[in-house]
């Protein structure tokens, strides 16, 4: 996003910003911390005027039944200090999507834009610096369960501390596999604390006693409570950096034994014997040369616990469900042995249900992704999947089945994927192979960018509710968005397809897009048809979710600023 500001401040130039801020004696809790941002902002931004893009927050997007990831150019048209919420007009949008002109969006979901009406006197620099500071904090620094602390030492007992743990993370003192593991920790919290709110506040609206532990909403809320608890005990010990450094030892000395045999899995939940012989069986006539010594478990979360790359997973006819991708993230191979509607593999993560950085091969399975946002991350190596299954809610207008960012590998055999808003996204630099792939019922099945390696044989693209395939280029219509057969695809250079058919997609088989971009306007005001102070007759106003944050809820971000994904496209925060 060049058209907005962007700022990189050191770690003591953020620590100097808050202490500034929050330096009060009367700051001591996070209502008192609130108040004081409140104060701040409401002597430093400008009150309206200004232009911004406003990142619509996934479940945001979800209401509005529009894309997930949404880039909306608005004009700020006036501030609520006491709500720290801003009234907005939309005045830009991209791709061809509908929404409610005025709109009332809390203000870290705002980014100034560095081009203004010339007409409007602002003091820009101050009101992007500001909002920058004040969404950095409630990002990173001010964690979810700091809602439930009075703690009259805040300050002094976290600022220092979160500020040092962010700024290990981003600089690599902190070692990936941890810091990825603290990021997913912040994703949980955010989650658990946005359902948190939503049923305190049913609970409420339908006055149940809090105290009623018998009412089923009352029991979830003290469910979410001890989780919550759980997360804040564990993140404290990685917060201090003692603690962390010896987690970090530990786990680094687990990591050595690098070159051990790799190992098979057998993953049998509990059955009665005459199962266990069909799987014995089974395991045989799948590979009557293999060999290998297995070791039993009943729980596939317990194996990928303990498992290390290049090891085996074998799955029996049953439905596993996961909490995580653990040791297969880097590297590995699971299969079932039976047809792929016999072994169904799902999850309870909300957020990415399968995420990989290394060479892994899954086969004979069904994957349900209709819980998680996204199905499949390959951020790095070659993810294989042969005879498999993927399929998501058939509903949202946010849920991705696999997206490939830059230098990943994905390649598919005999495969099915459906039920998705995008089923397969290929970003800038990654590679996609697709064999006798049946790709349905996605609003978009693929969308790729420019410089992604596309290669395509004797695959269907049917019954989407847009177009089969979209191709995001800078680089080969202009302006003009092309729409027709696979022949199109015939004169794009990273693009080798073969034997593709189409049927049913509603508004054709391919479509060429130039990538979707967000301009501010410099004369905003000069025709009165665009003025967005004219009055006009009132629309609804949609408030939006106050604490959805656009890097919160993870996940896919399109378009982002050049150096998270190089040459353009959707990434995974």
């Amino acid at each position: 996003m060049d058209e907005v500001f962007h700022f990189d401040k050191s770690l003591q130039e953020r620590l100097h910003e808050y202490v500034e801020i929050l330096s009060n004696d009367k700051v001591t809790s996070a209502d008192s911390i609130r108040k004081a941002w409140s104060f701040y902002l409401e002597l430093t931004i400008d009150l309206n005027g200004w232009q911004a893009v406003w990142k619509v927050p996934r479940l945001v997007c979800q209401e509005l039944k529009i894309p997930f990831p949404s880039l909306i150019l608005v004009y700020v048209d006036s501030v609520d200090f006491d709500e720290l919420s801003a009234h907005i007009k939309v005045i830009g949008v991209q791709d061809d999507i509908e929404i409610h002109e005025h709109h009332f969006v809390p203000l870290m979901q705002l980014w100034p834009t560095k081009e203004q009406d010339k007409s409007v006197v602002l003091d820009l620099a101050t009101t992007a610096n500001v909002t920058d500071m004040y969404r950095f904090f409630y990002m990173h620094v001010f964690l979810p369960w700091d809602h439930d602390d009075d703690d009259t030492n805040w300050l002094s007992n976290n600022l220092s501390s979160r500020l040092r743990l962010y700024y290990d993370m981003k600089n690599g003192v902190i070692p990936r596999k941890t810091a990825e593991h603290i990021k997913t920790l912040l994703t949980e919290a955010r989650r658990i604390q946005n359902h948190r709110e939503n049923l305190q506040y049913e609970i409420a609206e339908k006055n149940i006693e809090i105290d009623d532990t018998n009412d089923p909403q009352v029991q979830e809320l003290l469910s979410l409570n001890m989780e919550m608890v759980e997360i804040k005990s564990e993140m404290a010990f990685l917060e201090n950096p003692v603690t962390r450094n010896i987690i970090i030892s530990r786990s680094e000395k687990k990591n050595q034994k690098d070159d051990r045999i790799p190992q098979t899995w057998a993953v049998f939940p509990k059955g009665k014997l005459e199962d266990y012989t069909d799987f014995l069986q089974q395991l045989k006539q799948n590979d009557p040369e293999f060999n290998a010594e297995f070791i039993f478990s009943n729980s596939l979360c317990d194996v990928l616990e303990n498992f290390h790359y290049h090891d085996m997973i074998i799955l029996n006819k049953s439905r596993h469900i996961i909490k995580n991708t653990s040791g297969l993230e880097c590297g590995g191979t699971l299969k079932g042995i039976y047809d792929k509607e016999s072994t169904t593999l799902s999850t309870t993560n909300e957020d990415i249900m399968l995420d990989f950085r290394g060479d892994v091969t899954i086969e004979n399975l069904t994957i349900n992704a209709s819980y998680s946002q996204c199905g499949i991350l390959i951020r790095a190596g070659k993810t294989t999947l042969k005879n498999c299954k993927l399929h998501g809610d058939n509903k949202s207008s946010t849920h991705q089945g696999i997206i490939v960012l830059k230098g990943g590998q994905l390649e598919m055999e005999n495969c099915e994927i459906a039920g998705f808003f995008t089923a397969i996204v290929g970003n800038s630099g990654s590679q996609i192979k697709l064999t006798n792939c049946d790709v349905y019922e996605a609003n978009v099945g693929v969308k790729i960018y420019d410089l992604c390696s596309f290669n395509a044989a004797n695959c269907k693209f049917r019954d989407c509710f847009d177009y089969g395939l979209c191709v995001e280029t800078n680089s080969h219509i202009g302006d003009t968005k092309s729409s027709g057969d696979f022949k199109l695809l015939e004169v794009l250079p990273d693009v080798d397809v073969k034997d593709l058919s189409g049927a049913n997609n509603a508004k054709g088989d391919v479509v060429i897009n130039p990538v979707s971009k967000i301009t501010p306007k410099s004369d905003l005001f000069s025709d009165p048809a665009s003025d967005p102070t004219k009055k006009r007759p009132s629309l609804p106003v949609n408030p939006s979710d106050d604490d959805m944050d656009y890097e919160h809820d993870v996940t896919v971000i399109e378009n982002p600023p050049p150096e998270e994904t190089g040459a353009g496209g959707e990434v995974c925060n």
